[in-house]
This record gives C-alpha cells, sequence and structure tokens, in this order.
C-alpha cells in the first residue's frame, strides 16, 4: 500500500487528534501541540501507544506478520 503525502500527514494528524491528552502532560494538555511544547515525563507511556498505530497506519505495517509487539517495561520490568 502506497500513500501520498498528504495521506501520511492526514492519517498521522489522525492519530494523535483521538489521543486523550488529559492522561498525559500532568494532566495540563488539551492536544499535541501543548504537549510538545511542555516538559513531561511520560513520553515513553505515550510512544508505546502511539508507535504501533503509526506503523500499522502510516507505514503499512501489519501486527504480527512485519511488526512484533515490544514487551513493555510493564511486562518484563525492564526497557528492551
Amino acid at each position: 500500500m502506497t500513500f501520498t503525502p498528504q495521506q501520511i500527514i492526514e492519517q498521522t494528524i489522525a492519530i494523535l487528534n483521538g489521543v486523550n491528552w488529559a492522561a498525559y502532560g500532568d494532566h495540563q494538555v488539551t492536544n499535541y501541540l501543548a504537549y510538545i511544547q511542555g516538559q513531561h515525563s511520560d513520553e515513553i507511556g505515550l510512544m508505546d501507544r502511539l508507535l504501533g498505530e503509526f506503523l500499522e497506519q502510516v507505514l503499512g505495517f501489519t501486527l504480527h506478520q512485519n511488526l512484533h509487539p515490544q514487551m513493555t517495561a510493564k511486562t518484563t520490568g525492564k526497557r528492551p
């Protein structure tokens, strides 16, 4: 599957708009722009959530086919 640059941007925006930003950034942010402009300690948790969506929806990877789930700190007790 090949995406146009516009489709990549639109899909990335859709992923970022789908985040409950109130759960990140010490519950002080409401959108991606506010999040990236601040200093937050929860980037790893945010990326654990967003990376899989980005790889599947924007880059076209398929979970369990050419994309394997990462074992997170929650399941292994350490970062890979």
